[in-house]
């Protein structure tokens, strides 16, 4: 529970505790990991590519019609507990609520893929890549420039509550665009498509 995130069953039951500390009709805990992957490729050259990591917490607390909300990046023990001080000061109310014991509540796997894309180099991201762009420029001998773009997201959810409910889930997103330039007797049009799907390579 909370590995991903490099957190303990310990920090989430006593952040949750902090962010109830004033009162609280309702509070929760949002760990988000999105790990980013993307290519461009122009004119038979990849003009860009980069790669990405980005994690965070959001701190929730909600009194009556008052929310308090706090977000950091930084998850480590301190640093998350100055967050939920920071939304229990904003929706403060007086008892302290205490969290109940923590339980992970298995919920059903949407989108399940064989290779996660951590796991994926560029040497299997290209050749799509490059297949795509061979095939639109086959497309028509007027095509003047062909521009792919790729993009695979692989995204991973945790959410805490109050009532020591611990909820995952793993959200993977992948498109492929392609863009064609055309030009034929002094006429130029340019056009696009993409696909995308929630699935691996």
């Amino acid at each position: 529970m909370g590995e991903l995130f490099e957190v303990d069953p310990g920090t989430i039951r006593s952040t949750l505790a902090e962010l109830a500390s004033h009162g609280a009709d309702a509070a929760d805990l949002y760990f988000q990991r999105r790990r980013t992957t993307s290519i461009l490729y122009q004119d038979g050259i990849v003009s860009r590519a980069s790669s990405s990591v980005e994690r965070g917490v959001g701190l929730r607390c909600v009194i009556g019609d008052r929310t308090g909300y706090a977000f950091t990046e930084e998850l480590v023990p301190e640093t998350i507990l100055e967050a939920a001080r920071t939304a229990a000061s904003i929706a403060s109310g007086s008892t302290p609520v205490e969290p109940q014991q923590l339980r992970l509540i298995e919920s059903p796997s949407y989108y399940t893929i064989e290779v996660p894309w951590a796991d994926v180099g560029i040497d299997r991201r290209l050749p799509l890549v490059r297949r795509a762009a061979e095939l639109a420029r086959a497309g028509d001998p007027a095509i003047r420039r062909v521009e792919v773009r790729w993009s695979d997201v692989d995204e991973q959810v945790m959410i805490a509550d109050l009532q020591g409910r611990v909820v995952t889930d793993r959200r993977p997103m992948t498109r492929l665009w392609v863009n064609v330039t055309a030009e034929r007797n002094g006429e130029r049009q340019a056009n696009s498509s993409n696909i995308s799907g929630r699935r691996g390579i």
